[in-house]
Order: C-alpha cells, then sequence, then structure tokens
C-alpha cells in the first residue's frame, strides 16, 4: 500500500503471492492519519509486514474497499500490532464484527470466511476502535486475501466436541510436538509459499514428534485433519536455531 494513507490510495491489479497479477483492487475510502515502522518483530509475517502499519487516532472508523473481485467466495485475514499501546481493533464486514489486540502481538490473527462480494464485485471493510481499547489509536499491519478458501475461522462441528490439538513449542527448533490426539489423524507442514511439505500420519491418544532438523529456517503451515470427524486445524510456526529462541506454548484457538 502507498506510504501516505490518504483518501482514494491503494493498489490497481494486485499481485498474489507468486507475483502474478489478479486484477483485484484495494483503496482506503478515508484518510488515515499515518504509517510507521514500530509493530512487533519477529512474528508470522515477513519483518517488514511485522514492524509497519497504518494508524489512526480518533473515534471514526476508517473503510477499505476490495474491487473486482469475481462472485466466488474468500477469506479474509487481519492483523494488528505494536509494541507501545494497549490498542483494540474492531473489523466488521457484512455485519459481522470481529476484534483483535495489538499489544505485542506477534501471531493473533482474525479471519472472515467465504465472504462474498456484492454484487459489483466489492468487499467493503470497516476498520474502528473497539470498546475495550485503553489506546486512542487504531493499528493495521496486513490484509490476507485467499480466493477460494474454506471458513477456518469457525468449523462446523457435526459431533460432541473434544480439546483440539495443541502444537509446542514455537518458535520450533529440531523436533514438534502435536499433543491432545484423540483419533486417526494426518499432520502435514507446508512452507508459506507452498513449494515444501511433510506428512506424517498419527493414531490413538497421546502425542505425534515430528523431526524438524531438516527444514531451513522460517515460516511454516501445520495442518492436522482429524479423520474421524473431519475437523481440520490449521496454525503457523516458526523455524529458527535452537539457541536464539524463547519457547512458549501455543494452542490452537
Amino acid at each position: 500500500m502507498p506510504t501516505t494513507p490518504s483518501a482514494g490510495a491503494g493498489i490497481s491489479n494486485l499481485l498474489d503471492q507468486t507475483g502474478v497479477a489478479t486484477g483485484y483492487q484495494i483503496n482506503l475510502v478515508e484518510a488515515w492519519m499515518d504509517a510507521y515502522p514500530y509493530g512487533a518483530s519477529p512474528g508470522i509475517y515477513p519483518s517488514n509486514v511485522m514492524k509497519s502499519y497504518y494508524r489512526f487516532c480518533d473515534s471514526s472508523p476508517r473503510n477499505i474497499n476490495l474491487s473486482n473481485l469475481d462472485a466466488s467466495s474468500y477469506d479474509l485475514t487481519f492483523f494488528s500490532s505494536t509494541w507501545t499501546y494497549n490498542s483494540v481493533v474492531e473489523i466488521e464486514i457484512n455485519g459481522t464484527a470481529k476484534t483483535l489486540s495489538a499489544m505485542n502481538n506477534t501471531s493473533n490473527t482474525i479471519t472472515f470466511g467465504q465472504v462474498v462480494p456484492n454484487a459489483s464485485g466489492t468487499i467493503a471493510i470497516a476498520v474502528r476502535r473497539a470498546g475495550s481499547s485503553v489506546s486512542n489509536c487504531v493499528y493495521l499491519n496486513a490484509l490476507v486475501l485467499e480466493h477460494g478458501a474454506a471458513d477456518k475461522s469457525a468449523p462446523i462441528i457435526t459431533k460432541e466436541p473434544v480439546a483440539a490439538p495443541t502444537i509446542y513449542p514455537n518458535p520450533v527448533g529440531d523436533y514438534l510436538l502435536v499433543n491432545n490426539i484423540l483419533e486417526e489423524c494426518e499432520v502435514t507442514i507446508s512452507s508459506i509459499d507452498g513449494k515444501h511439505s511433510k506428512l506424517v500420519s498419527g493414531t490413538g491418544v497421546g502425542k505425534i514428534e515430528i523431526p524438524m532438523q531438516s527444514f531451513a529456517r522460517g515460516t511454516y503451515v501445520v495442518q492436522i485433519i482429524d479423520k474421524a470427524s473431519g475437523m481440520v486445524y490449521k496454525k503457523l510456526v516458526i523455524k529458527k536455531i535452537i539457541g536464539f529462541v524463547t519457547y512458549f506454548l501455543l494452542t490452537f484457538a
């Protein structure tokens, strides 16, 4: 996006992650106050995304339009991060609102699944300060648009729910552990660009230990499929060199 977030600023013919032009367009309806490189880093996105944000510091919402979209459904994921202020952003699409805390955030996102554009091929997004926010300012670092993806934010549960699996540590060193496995499952670990993947199968109660020594440093998508229920769990993990990371538990929401 432009470094000066003025009204009407935007990008036409957005490129996807492989550099292919999509024809999609993004525009700011109103001006934002400024843009700054003071977000949390490192995290689930590239460093320049983690550190940079658009900001406004008043109670009026800011609207963003995604246009020239086809009639398919889309997943929209938002990321907000700052080291300094206890800020909570609220995002609203098609009457549904979700909130996200930006303070020291390096991994949490909010996703709107299976969003369908209006008849003009536009998805309208409203960004505002949440009622629970201590800070007067709102921060937005990233908007990820996925074409035709399934709704991962609210999966349908067709049987008695059980505790979701957990993966740890994150960042990961030599081994990644998947815990709380109650059924037969498949675990796929893929690089963020989709070029490299590893498939592991597990059965029975307990945990799966996945060697990660051969994985290069970077961000990976961990997907767990519970074959009995059909439930799919996804999470991003960061592979780093042991001795330079602090481990903490990361659970599925």
